[in-house]
């Protein structure tokens, strides 16, 4: 019997060997590298102990594991047509539920917040006016209807503790505005990567034990959104967590400035479109944040005939995000972020020293208030100067919150009618770098026409036949 398959299931998740060790160990079975390493090799043959606890921890049966002696099938990376019908099939069993099952990377002041906001509102009247919300009721899902099924951090202060808890501990520092029951959705232990910078390094501490098996926590919850919240700068974090998503027939939503939506190459947003699921991305807007300000004033200038000449965009505030900014290598697809979604409203080029977006300074005691300056020179009729200047204040989580539950639900609306790839509409609304830039209002539109277009058919009620008469 081979164990082949076993390493080359591993290698797909992003695991490695050592994982497999400290999970099996866990479980309470005892095993050398050496003897490991001798499998993996094919000079000794596994034993039934074994095959059963590495079927336990992969979370897959048997037959898909180890190959018994005439078995030429092989696990290819690719899916075949079979593997990749399996999550559709299992996509389909869950679009029959109405809830909507969530899964958040990353435990920090946006997933308070958006917890806190799901249970703040769960009353709501579909017809009330809920301030960050397009609709409390969106095509069909309420508020109320997400449904947080799991948890994934690395800072052995949240990991092990239930998400009701995770999202008021340190270094967490938002406003909380709600109280939040206890949920029954314990935090789970994730992969690190590069996502632990120099200053986050120095005030959270790694939690102890390995990465989890994150494919068997999103199924064996039954996830249909996957959210992203990671600090800035975890590419590699990032795509590691989006291999997984894919492995395990999610939606994602993407609220950090790494591409993937509006990956330039189109590599990830074709490998959503060939899995059949929906992606939107790629680092979420506020409901009225730095960004959505400069952009509406750059547009303001062109649409009235002034000429943006020079513009700065400085930011400053006291939560993890200023803090993991300090640390400028991580900043670069920050900024790209940033200042191609305000520049993306002229129809011009501004020279690169003429435009400055970006966070510049930490300052503790804000805690998670952010602080913004926006400066804008332009030039009007006759050459005469026009000089703008702003200053925004707000609480930084609370203030994404409610577009990242309107994000939930269009991603949802997508898994419910197969709809695949990088959402458009909803992605240049809901997000700075969509994978195409639309003005504000346009974006609105497009994605009102998605909901509206999607939005889950409430089956009629048949009449019920009037029994006949009895005969006396």
């Amino acid at each position: 019997m081979s164990a082949r398959k076993v390493f080359e299931v591993l290698e797909q998740r992003g695991q490695k060997q050592r994982w497999l060790l400290a999970e099996l160990r866990r479980r309470g079975y005892r095993v050398s590298e050496s003897y490991l390493s001798q499998i993996k090799a094919g000079s000794k043959r596994p034993g039934r102990r074994f095959i059963e606890a590495v079927c336990a921890v992969l979370g897959l049966p048997e037959h898909e594991l180890f190959e018994t002696k005439g078995d030429t099938g092989t696990m290819a990376k690719k899916k075949s047509t079979k593997a990749a019908a399996a999550p559709a099939l299992l996509r389909d069993a869950r679009r029959s539920k109405g809830k909507i099952n969530v899964a958040v990377i990353g435990v920090g002041n946006c997933a308070s917040s958006l917890v806190q906001g799901r249970y703040f509102y769960q009353n709501a009247a579909d017809d009330q006016f809920v301030p960050g919300l397009m609709h409390v009721n969106l095509g069909g899902y309420h508020v109320r209807d997400i449904n947080f099924v799991a948890a994934i951090d690395i800072d052995a202060n949240k990991v092990d503790r239930d998400l009701s808890e995770a999202i008021f501990t340190y270094p967490n520092n938002t406003f909380k505005f709600a109280e939040v029951p206890h949920l029954r959705v314990r935090v789970a232990r994730g992969m690190t990567h590069d996502g632990l910078g120099k200053y986050l390094s120095q005030i959270i501490k790694k939690s102890k034990g390995g990465t989890e098996d994150i494919v068997r926590l999103l199924k064996e919850t039954e996830t249909h959104v996957v959210v992203n919240f990671l600090p800035v700068g975890s590419e590699e974090a990032t795509k590691w967590y989006v291999e997984q998503v894919l492995a395990a027939g999610c939606g994602f939503i993407n609220c950090i400035p790494v591409f993937i939506a509006r990956d330039l190459y189109g590599y990830w947003p074709q490998r959503f479109r060939q899995a059949g699921l929906p992606l939107i991305g790629d680092d979420i807007k506020s409901q009225v944040g730095a960004t959505i300000v400069h952009r509406v004033l750059t547009r303001l200038f062109r649409e009235r005939g002034v000429r943006l000449d020079r513009t700065y965009q400085l930011n400053f505030g006291g939560n993890t995000d200023f803090l993991n900014m300090l640390e400028r290598e991580r900043l670069e697809s920050k900024k790209i972020s940033k200042t191609t979604a305000v520049t993306s409203q002229l129809d011009y080029q501004l020279p690169a020293d003429d435009v400055h977006v970006g966070p510049s300074d930490y300052v503790p005691w804000l805690k998670d208030r952010k602080f913004c300056h926006i400066r804008m020179e332009g030039t009007t009729f006759g050459n005469v100067p026009l000089n703008v200047e702003v200053k925004l204040e707000v609480w930084d989580s609370p203030n994404s919150a409610g577009v990242v539950i309107d994000a939930i639900r269009c991603c949802k609306l997508a898994l419910n009618n197969g709809v695949s790839g990088a959402l458009f509409g909803p992605s240049s609304y809901f997000m700075k770098s969509p994978p195409k830039q639309f003005t504000d209002t346009e974006a609105r539109e497009l994605t009102e026409r998605f909901i509206s277009r999607y939005a889950k058919k409430e089956a009629k009620r048949k009449p019920r036949k009037k029994a006949a008469p009895k005969k006396k």
